[in-house]
This record gives structure tokens, sequence and C-alpha cells, in this order.
């Protein structure tokens, strides 16, 4: 409130506070103490706001990871809420992508049981400020809707992909089983808005019943607008994350994949992967008596319980006169990659994506590398 709304009574509320406490209500220091309140709501909404960004990617992070997995996708976030209401775009594009890849997300708001006193804790001094017997009352108000607003971004989530928040309650017991149960009946409704402007703005969204009787109805409430129309290189990035990190195999394009590895030291070794593709089956586009296409190889590890480690891209760009891609076709195309690794067990993705036919393959080898 002080920082993005400027609100006079929170600016106020803290500045007597800081007045009390720092300078025991010297009347002096009053433009002082206004100077450090707001200089401290700013520390600690900055200090909020990066844990908030480091906690939402995070979170996506784990969405994607999730999205790539069999069966029904759950995710229970425990948090005693956020804050920072700057996070809002970014709260819907992690809806955007659970909605995309079906992971429902449910919340445990882990402050527990909230009981608001109506005048103030009999256990603090009151808040009095000559000429202003206001403030008290507009602490306390203020501590009340903070206790709303650190929730909002935790019903947000759950609400908007179909999932359980469990707030306001000590009975954690009870909470972990509800926000850990699968969810038995859903309905995926979706729509493409008309004329939509990208200025990532936020449009809001009804849905009812035509006949409710005694029934309860858990929709999401709205959406942002794009910034801006999502391009080929975006689209392209897209789909390369979404591969490295699925399970899946994928056989859009013709990719053969080998390993090696060759031990440099007892705690270090090299190990390389060779990826094959057979240019024959793949389309290129033809510009001014080019043949055009750009080929992206992505090469992942990932440990044996299935953690990221490390990857490296590789782009190559073909702009071939026909001799020049009958002789390519017939010995295709080959990519190495190397990494230095310790002894372990890995699993190697290999993903290879074409600019043209945006086709896409996917191939899992698993290393065993010996101590």
């Amino acid at each position: 409130l002080m920082v993005e709304q400027h609100e006079s009574y929170s600016i106020d509320v803290a500045t007597a506070e800081t007045l009390e406490c720092r300078y025991q209500n010297d009347p002096r220091q009053q433009e002082r103490a206004r100077q450090d309140a707001e200089s401290e709501a700013v520390r600690v909404l900055t200090q909020d706001e990066s844990q908030s960004e480091y906690s939402f990617r995070e979170l996506e992070q784990l969405v994607r990871r999730m999205g790539t997995l069999p069966g029904q996708r759950d995710v229970v976030f425990v948090s005693p809420g956020f804050l920072t209401e700057t996070q809002k775009y970014t709260i819907s594009q992690i809806v955007d992508r659970a909605l995309r890849d079906k992971v429902i997300i449910n919340s445990l708001d882990s402050k527990g049981l909230f009981a608001p006193v109506p005048l103030g804790d009999a256990s603090k001094r009151p808040l009095v400020v000559p000429g202003r017997p206001d403030l008290e009352g507009h602490k306390v108000q203020n501590q009340l809707a903070s206790y709303e607003r650190d929730a909002d971004v935790l019903a947000q989530l759950a609400y908007d992909t179909g999932g359980v928040f469990f707030h306001n309650s000590n009975d954690y017991d009870e909470g972990f089983r509800k926000v850990g149960a699968l969810v038995e009946t859903y309905y995926i409704l979706g729509f493409s808005p008309q004329n939509l402007k990208f200025d990532g703005r936020f449009h809001s969204l009804k849905v009812s019943l035509a006949e409710p009787a005694r029934l309860t109805l858990q929709a999401r409430r709205g959406y942002f607008a794009p910034k801006k129309a999502q391009d080929a290189a975006s689209q392209e990035k897209e789909d390369l994350e979404q591969a490295v990190f699925s399970q899946d195999e994928l056989n859009g394009l013709p990719v053969d994949v080998h390993t090696q590895f060759f031990k440099l030291s007892e705690s270090q070794t090299k190990l390389s992967i060779i990826a094959h593709l057979d240019l024959r089956l793949v389309r290129f586009r033809k510009e001014q008596g080019r043949n055009v296409n750009n080929l992206t190889f992505v090469t992942a590890i990932f440990d044996r319980d299935g953690k990221y480690v490390t990857a490296q891209e590789k782009r190559v760009e073909f702009h071939l006169l026909d001799g020049s891609l009958d002789k390519v076709s017939r010995s295709g195309i080959t990519a190495k990659t190397s990494f230095d690794v310790r002894p372990g067990t890995y699993m190697v993705r290999e993903v290879v994506r074409d600019s043209e036919g945006g086709q896409i393959s996917g191939l899992n080898r698993t290393v065993e590398i010996p101590f």
C-alpha cells in the first residue's frame, strides 16, 4: 500500500510507529521518521518481490516438468502467501501453462488459522498519536487486508487450475488430505477471444450454471492478454523446452543417437553424444535457388533421479544449391556434443527440431559411467 498505491493512512501508521520506536515520539523527527518508514517499505517490498520471483520461477519449471509425465498431474503448493501484487501477470502465465499441460495446482496456506482482533492486540500497546485517534483502527484494517492479499495468489493458483485451496485452519493433517486427494471429475472449457489485443490487460471471465440447485462452481475468474504476439523464435524455444523435459520418445525426424565416454581421472569423465540425422526425409524450402532450413540440436543431461544437470544447443543453417543438398543428403549430418561429468548414471536426452516443418525428435539414452 505504501509503495505501490501511496496510501496515506498506511504511510501515517508506519511513520507513527517509527517515530515511537526510533525517536521516542520526538515531534522534531517527524519527517525523518516518515523517510525511514518509506525506505523500509521499499526494502521489504523489493525483498519480497525477489523471493516471489524465485518461487514462481520454480513453480513454473515444476509445472513444465509435470506436464511431461503420464497420468493425472497434481501439484501441492505450500506457502504463507505473497506480499506483493506486482506479479499478477506472472501468475496468469503459470496458470496458462498449467491449463495447457493439464496440471492441477492445490494450495495450502501455511499461516493456519487467522483470528483477527477487531480492537487490536491487547498484549501490545495501542498506537496513540495526538490528534490522530483513527490510526489504530486503520492499522487493524490494514492487517486484515494484508492477510487477505497474502492468500490471493494461493487462491488464484488453486481456483484457476481446478485445484483445492485449504486455508484458515491449523488442522494440517486434514489440509494435506484435501490438497493431496485426486479430483474425481472436472470439465475443461475453452474459447478463443475475438479481436484480441496484445496489450497485457486483464479480462474477466464468468462461468455459471443454468440450474445451480445446490451445486457450487469453481472456475477461472479471468485472464491476461499476451503482451505481444508469439513469433516463430518464441514458438521454437517453447517446443524445444517441452521436448527436452519430456520423457516421451518423439520421432518426427530420422535421428540416431550414440554415446561414448573416456575417463580423464578417477573423478572426471568426458562424455560424448553423437547424433546423426538422415536429411533425405527433411523438407527444405526453396528460396532464390537455394534450399533453406535450420536445424537445432539440444543435448541435455539428467542424473539418475531425473534432475537436470546441464545442456548444450547447436544450430545448423542450410542455404544449399541443389547439387550440394544431394551430396549432403546422401551422407546426412552428424552433431557431436561433449560434457565433463563425474562417474555415475545419467540419462541423455537428444532433441532435434527443424525450422521449416516444425518436426521434432526426442530420444533417450542411459549412460552408466563406473567409479
